[in-house]
């Protein structure tokens, strides 16, 4: 070992000879007789190397879930990506997230779901995006039919987005056309032929 440094809270930066940078708590410190001079044997360097490479994983997925939430299959993609870290600490840390409260992919299926229908989606958009983002099939299924069936609320969402476009149709004299080209307007927003009849009657 070429350097130590004692840290404000007690624990040691240990400074190998090839730069490498180890944080060791006291005990550690102590119970390894690690000094100046003294060479750190290879399972030390093994134990050390893996508690960094922990503490990095953790920091990279605190860090992501910081910023916004995200879905467990999303987030491990993430992580998987950076091709730093193995599948099993990759595995520990999302089990960790998860325990802490920080991993939830129900609630946060049920708020991009949400999310999704105030911008105007349909049930069916809605599925693919939320695949999209890692969510289980049999979750998406769930949240999906817990979303169509609340009250009035997708209803409204698809009212509210065939209002806005009726009126950019306002030169479309042709009723038919009108009726056709807001139909298939509301279609690739991912919503079902039945909806969007029921809509289209209603304003048409």
């Amino acid at each position: 070992m070429a350097k130590r440094k004692f840290l404000e809270d007690g624990r040691v930066e240990l400074i190998l000879e090839n730069k490498e940078k180890f944080v060791v708590d006291p005990f550690q410190y102590k119970s390894h007789q690690l000094e100046i001079g003294t060479e750190v044997p290879d399972e030390l360097y093994q134990e050390f190397f893996g508690e960094k490479l922990l503490s990095h994983c953790r920091k990279k997925a605190s860090d992501l879930l910081f910023r916004r939430l995200h879905s467990r299959g999303e987030l491990k993609k993430k992580l998987r990506d950076k091709q730093e870290f193995s599948m099993q600490l990759i595995e520990q840390v999302l089990q960790e997230m998860e325990s802490y409260g920080y991993l939830d992919d129900r609630r946060f299926a049920e708020l991009y779901c949400k999310e999704l229908a105030k911008k105007g989606f349909g049930p069916r958009v809605v599925s693919q995006k939320m695949r999209q983002r890692g969510l289980e099939s049999n979750l998406v299924r769930e949240i999906i039919q817990e979303f169509t069936l609340s009250e009035q609320e997708p209803l409204n969402e698809l009212l509210r987005l065939a209002q806005k476009k009726l009126k950019s149709l306002h030169r479309e004299n042709d009723k038919f056309k009108k009726r056709q080209k807001l139909y298939r307007y509301l279609a690739g927003r991912g919503w079902g032929s039945s909806e969007i009849s029921k809509v289209i009657d209603q304003l048409l």
